[in-house]
């Protein structure tokens, strides 16, 4: 890594602990989810990328220096925690997705943190976070997107099954649990920002009666963990196919790109961070998603 990319990476870490301290930063930290994109860059499918520490710390070094920039992604929300759980998913595409749910009920739930660490996925992207942590000591922040609550309840019971039935709030807990804990353990491997992804659309803060969505509450744990870690949260929803972001504490202090690079024909206006509507696919052209990049990049520097 040059010289002057190293300092500027340096920032990037500088200003997401100002970030997540509520500070205001200037410029926008810019972290697209791009993650999969890495496997291509020396030819091994998606699967065996995910799951091969030295594959993943070797082809997301290799995009860092490609597409420059300020984070990269160790892990993407891709149904990780329901796979620990015993979940069936399809690979035919990627993202995987949950072609068969592990559990009756989300009660069952309640062993789950406990397998996260010894999940083979999991795992693999925990020690890639620590041996990317320990080599580039000098280089873009390491984030982590993890599954949020409401659409981690239905991957492990099925989506139409959670539309039927009304979780208590033990069971919500239950879910925000496993968030906290996965988030728990990238913070320990060396992350800088935890997101948080949402593909069933919780409803906002302020509904009638000015409480808190309970969905939401399941979170307050992770909040926690993270805050403690002097790290950054970021809640991100897809569920409306555009997405919408907050930076826990700070409200709307970012901005959404469309996942599809494709897309980027109008730069939103930004707060503190911009950031993209769920992971770049990774059949995504990377020389254009290289150029796109560095545009973008140039745009936001003062």
């Amino acid at each position: 890594m040059t010289s002057a990319n190293a300092t500027a990476a340096t920032s990037a870490r500088k200003r997401a602990r100002l970030l997540s301290r509520g500070r205001a930063i200037e410029p926008a930290l810019f972290t697209p989810i791009a993650h999969a994109i890495a496997a291509g860059i020396e030819g091994w499918n998606e699967k065996e990328f995910v799951h091969d520490p030295t594959k993943m710390s070797r082809g997301l070094e290799a995009l860092s220096n490609a597409i420059g920039t300020d984070g990269i992604f160790i892990a993407a929300a891709t149904a990780m925690e329901a796979e620990a759980a015993g979940a069936e998913l399809n690979w035919d595409t990627y993202p995987p997705r949950v072609v068969s749910p592990p559990l009756q009920d989300l009660s069952e739930a309640q062993s789950l943190p406990a397998k996260l660490p010894a999940a083979a996925r999991i795992e693999a992207a925990l020690e890639t976070t620590r041996r990317l942590a320990a080599t580039l000591t000098e280089g873009p922040l390491l984030a982590a997107a993890v599954t949020g609550p409401q659409t981690l309840a239905g991957q492990l019971v099925g989506a139409d099954r959670l539309g039927e039935i009304e979780p208590t709030d033990q069971e919500r807990d239950i879910c925000g649990q496993v968030c906290a804990e996965l988030a728990r353990l990238f913070c320990e491997a060396g992350t800088h920002m935890i997101v948080v992804q949402e593909e069933i659309k919780p409803p906002k803060d302020g509904d009638e009666g000015g409480t808190r969505h309970p969905w939401r509450d399941a979170l307050v744990p992770l909040f926690n963990i993270v805050r403690f870690h002097k790290k950054l949260v970021v809640e991100l929803d897809v569920g409306n196919g555009f997405g919408s972001t907050r930076i826990e504490g700070q409200g709307d202090a970012a901005a959404v790109l469309p996942g599809d690079p494709d897309q980027w024909q109008i730069l939103p206006a930004t707060g503190s961070l911009l950031i993209t509507a769920g992971e770049i696919p990774a059949n995504t052209n990377l020389p254009e998603l290289t150029g796109k990049c560095r545009e973008i990049a140039g745009s936001l520097a003062p």
